[in-house]
């Protein structure tokens, strides 16, 4: 019996300390599942709002149309601009509603705490990418693709002529925008 009893005991402090020796704290935790979503945001592009954009800012005279400039080159640069500006402008106003003891920061959209104390003076846009609806195009690509890796070369010039052909019925949609990812330098970014 008493054998029994010390087995068992043994056996809870085994469990204890291998609970314990794994267990990590939560700021340790968060770091470890870090991933571009706590970085970016996708918003969508209004296709009317960007046909105005190009219109009224684009191809404005002393526009970057001028400039021999890509619209999607112009296009993310305003973006970055207009994102970078209105959310410092946002980080300013949250941090002086903020109570002064607390030293930490809130992210601006979900309202919670961060786990590490960070002391930001500006919003940063690492990177911004486009999204655009060329699904149909992709699907027409890869069956060509398929058909050039099996040599049926008549086939192939089949897929040519609808990929072209889709082109020309569709070529505002496939070089319009339809979806921007921006990625910021700190999570509180977005």
């Amino acid at each position: 019996m008493a054998l029994g009893v010390l087995t068992c005991l043994l056996f809870l402090v085994a469990v204890r300390v291998k609970v314990i020796g794994n267990t990590i704290t939560v700021h340790e935790w968060d770091l470890s599942i870090v991933s571009v979503n706590d970085y970016s945001v996708d918003l969508p592009i209004d296709y009317a709002g960007y046909k105005d954009w190009l219109n009224r800012a684009y191809h404005r005279p002393g526009g970057d149309y001028s400039k021999n400039i890509s619209p999607g080159l112009s296009l993310k640069r305003y973006i970055i601009r207009k994102v970078e500006k209105e959310l410092t402008k946002e980080l300013k106003l949250q941090q002086e509603n903020q109570s002064e003891d607390s030293g930490r920061i809130t992210n601006l959209f979900f309202k919670r705490d961060t786990l590490v104390n960070v002391e930001l003076d500006k919003i940063k846009v690492a990177d911004l990418t486009f999204c655009n609806k060329n699904g149909h195009m992709i699907d027409l690509l890869k069956k060509r693709g398929v058909a050039i890796a099996e040599q049926e070369f008549e086939e192939m010039h089949g897929y040519e002529h609808k990929i072209n052909e889709y082109i020309a019925k569709n070529y505002d949609a496939l070089i319009t925008p339809s979806m921007v990812v921006i990625t910021f330098e700190e999570e509180e970014g977005p």
